[in-house]
């Protein structure tokens, strides 16, 4: 397995989908969809999400969207 190395400028990446503020945002290189999640405020109450946990913890690539499905 090979390790990967992240540079230290911050990464932007969008989120799509059904949270409380979808867009773009600047996270530190490293984070993962659940860090982006969390910085948009969250799910929308009462939302379903069918996302696989172990995606959302993977680190974010630079220029990554993040498509949660339907808002």
């Amino acid at each position: 397995m090979r390790k990967r190395i992240y540079s230290e400028k911050p990464i932007r990446v969008k989120i799509e989908g059904p949270v409380l503020n979808p867009g773009f945002y600047s996270l530190d290189a490293g984070a993962s969809g659940k860090d982006l999640i969390e910085m948009a405020g969250g799910y929308i109450p009462g939302t379903q999400i069918k996302t696989e946990d172990s995606i959302l913890e993977q680190p974010l690539e630079d220029g990554q969207i993040l498509n949660l499905g339907k808002r």
